[in-house]
């Protein structure tokens, strides 16, 4: 006995096989199919996911986000419509600074170079702004891209008048 082990040797039908250990119990051998003896062990249940299980799981997975995809597609395109709104109005306060301090409302290309677009929306809007000869009036329009086909024009002019008006807060 060596550490509350015993060391015992199993015989086999063709020979001696070698030393195993194994714990102490009063039959730790039994002898196989083919008169050969093999070390007793626990069996413990299986462990683990069948391939059926595994397939069923995916599949509700699957659906689910199936189902999801569009509302999440939809809550996207109204967060970029409100953040385009946002920053029109954001545009509208420039345009009126920049008058006070230039005497005249500047251009898209001017107004960019002080307030850019955010990636998000210059992935699916441009801007656009159109100014009166005097300088007395503007017009600030964010139009969709080829990349965003399903999104609204959003325009905003010095009065204050704002279209589409269900997209403006």
């Amino acid at each position: 006995m060596v550490d509350g082990l015993r060391l015992e040797a199993a015989v086999g039908v063709k020979g001696c096989l070698p030393m195993t250990v194994g714990l102490a119990s009063p039959k730790p051998f039994r002898r196989g199919r083919s008169g050969a003896y093999h070390l007793r062990t626990a069996t413990a249940p299986p462990s683990g996911f069948s391939l059926l299980e595994l397939l069923v799981v995916l599949g509700i997975v699957g659906v689910l986000a199936t189902l999801a995809l569009p509302s999440y597609q939809g809550y996207m395109r109204a967060a970029t419509v409100k953040e385009g709104a946002m920053s029109l109005l954001a545009f509208a306060l420039l345009q009126e600074r920049l008058r006070l301090t230039h005497g005249e409302y500047k251009l898209a290309s001017v107004l960019l170079t002080y307030q850019p677009l955010s990636k998000r929306l210059r992935h699916h809007y441009r801007l656009s702004a159109a100014v009166s000869r005097r300088s007395s009036e503007f017009v600030l329009s964010l139009i969709p891209t080829a990349a965003a086909a399903g999104y609204p024009t959003l325009t905003l002019n010095s009065r204050g008048q704002r279209a589409p008006a269900q997209y403006w807060p």
